[in-house]
């Protein structure tokens, strides 16, 4: 029986798209999750870069407390849409096995995989889908 070469097409690209995700996925420290359920860990200030294909910017999120799964941060993204340059408040949720940050404010919501207690990726969305990483810069 021959496989249409469309059919093989898709497989392949949803297979691809999905290595990314995996990656991060698994590559969160287990025992950094193990150690602080609570998320305190996560509190403290991060910098960083988005980016969507050749163009992006630095990123300042500062976590200001996190309160079982419920997180209080403000955002800064630079950039040219209308809600760049500016801080601005976030609310947000831990997910259940203390792995993934949530973040949302009426422009964007990203989704961050915890890697380790310094170190964040996720994608974003505003006026774009974007690539984020973050490194902890300073605790509480």
């Amino acid at each position: 029986m021959k496989i249409p070469s469309a059919l093989l097409f898709v497989v392949l690209a949803v297979t691809l798209a999905m290595v990314p995700m995996l990656t991060m996925a698994l590559a969160a420290d287990p025992e950094i999750v193990a150690s602080s359920p609570s998320g305190d860990f996560l509190v403290g200030e991060w910098v960083g870069y988005w980016s969507v294909h050749a163009f992006g910017d630095k990123i300042y999120l500062t976590i200001k407390s996190v309160s079982g799964n419920r997180v209080v941060a403000t955002i800064l993204i630079y950039g040219r849409a209308r809600y760049h340059n500016r801080e601005l408040p976030n609310t947000g949720t831990l997910s259940s096995d203390g792995t993934v940050l949530s973040l949302s404010n009426e422009y964007v919501a990203i989704d961050l995989n915890i890697l380790s207690s310094t170190e964040m990726r996720g994608r974003g969305r505003g006026d774009h889908s974007a690539d984020f990483e973050l490194t902890k810069t300073s605790k509480k």
